[in-house]
């Protein structure tokens, strides 16, 4: 059997008939340990051992998932997906923006002190398009900014197509109460969800402003016991580490803050349509996540599929959806919808539509023509 590394040809492996076919499997998986592994061990045994130790901790962390299954994470992690999709479609670019920084924001500090984002697929992910504000500035007015299409919709398409995966991230450094709350966020209401709101859940035992109190007046004697330094030395090094578990976000925090934000606060009334189609060729998405996926199971349903495939069209043409709501509260059920150009430039509206979904096929003629 040949063996070749980085495509080189090194000699062959050499195994008598009676070998034992156990031992055999595992030497062919050691043999295919991708060569990044192979670098990167190589890499770290030169530092010493107990640089060594430091990573093998690091990969145990990353690789245990304390009793979830494949299938389990996968449910989880489509649960997440539909959760993110909800949020886009009733939130637009706003929300997608709100999500970002929530799971960008789960970061660390690499050497050169920059923050990177923790889950690899996160870290793909650009930050939200250029010009664009959560309130911005009107229209012709100073400060207006005008938003690059392409860019709206790739922001969009990486943001979907990475959340889902910070799942993985999440549950291979989750606790046991972390799992169990994950778990407890897939099936959990609107009302169950009011407890992971932002200021929701309470990071800290104690306040940690009171041993950092306790640590300044005691340090600031002018004439210290042995006692008196030890105790305020301890209080100061637990009372910054307090303030980090009073201020960093868990990552079942976030995705449960996300929820709140797609299933609570962004109401599905007030739909609001810029989402982008799951990348081309991309199986795994089309499959997990079909783009006509509805939030709830109930009788608007149909019309939040209609939405999406109005949606991606309008994209298409570099219009989105701004407004579909009733125009008013006569019993003839009358429809007012908007649409609006990526770089604010025009807007189109039907006042008084029996049918939104005529209104809008209607006003995605028009973007069309527009666009050609």
């Amino acid at each position: 059997m040949p063996i070749r590394l980085d495509g080189q040809y090194v000699g062959e492996l050499h195994v008598s008939a009676d070998t034992d076919p156990v031992l055999l499997a595992r030497a062919l998986r050691q043999l295919a340990v991708p060569p990044e592994w192979a670098q990167l061990g190589a890499k770290l045994g030169a530092l010493g051992p107990h640089r060594l130790s430091i990573a093998a901790r690091a990969a145990t962390a990353a690789a245990g998932s304390r009793g979830v299954t494949a299938e389990e994470e996968e449910h989880i992690t489509h649960w997440f997906g539909g959760i993110v999709d909800d949020a886009l479609r009733r939130g637009g670019l706003p929300a997608a923006a709100a999500i970002w920084a929530v799971l960008a924001g789960d970061s660390h500090v690499d050497p050169v002190n920059v923050r990177a984002a923790r889950c690899p697929a996160v870290a793909e992910v650009p930050a939200p398009p250029r010009g664009f504000a959560f309130e911005p500035a009107e229209t012709g007015g100073p400060g207006e900014a005008t938003l690059d299409p392409d860019e709206v919709t790739a922001f969009l398409a990486k943001l979907r197509a990475a959340a889902p995966r910070y799942v993985h991230t999440a549950i291979a450094c989750a606790s046991d109460d972390d799992l169990h709350d994950l778990r407890e966020l897939t099936v959990a209401d609107e009302r169950a969800l009011e407890e992971f709101r932002p200021w929701g859940v309470d990071l800290a035992d104690a306040p940690a402003t009171e041993a950092l109190e306790d640590a300044r007046s005691m340090l600031t004697y002018r004439q210290l016991s042995s006692a008196e330094a030890c105790s305020g030395f301890a209080d100061w090094a637990q009372g910054f580490a307090g303030m980090v578990t009073e201020h960093a976000l868990p990552p079942v925090v976030r995705i449960g803050a996300i929820a709140w934000l797609a299933r609570v606060a962004l109401r599905a009334e007030d739909e609001v349509l810029r989402i982008a189609a799951p990348p081309a060729g991309d199986a795994a998405s089309n499959d997990a996540r079909p783009a006509c996926k509805a939030a709830r199971s109930d009788d608007r349903a149909p019309r939040g599929c209609s939405l999406v495939r109005h949606g991606i069209t309008l994209e298409a043409a570099g219009w989105h959806l701004v407004e579909v709501r009733p125009s008013g509260t006569d019993e003839l059920a009358l429809w007012r919808v908007t649409v609006e150009r990526y770089d604010q430039a025009m807007a189109m509206s039907l006042r008084d539509a029996a049918d939104p979904d005529a209104a809008i096929e209607e006003l995605i003629r028009y973007a069309q023509v527009d666009a050609s």
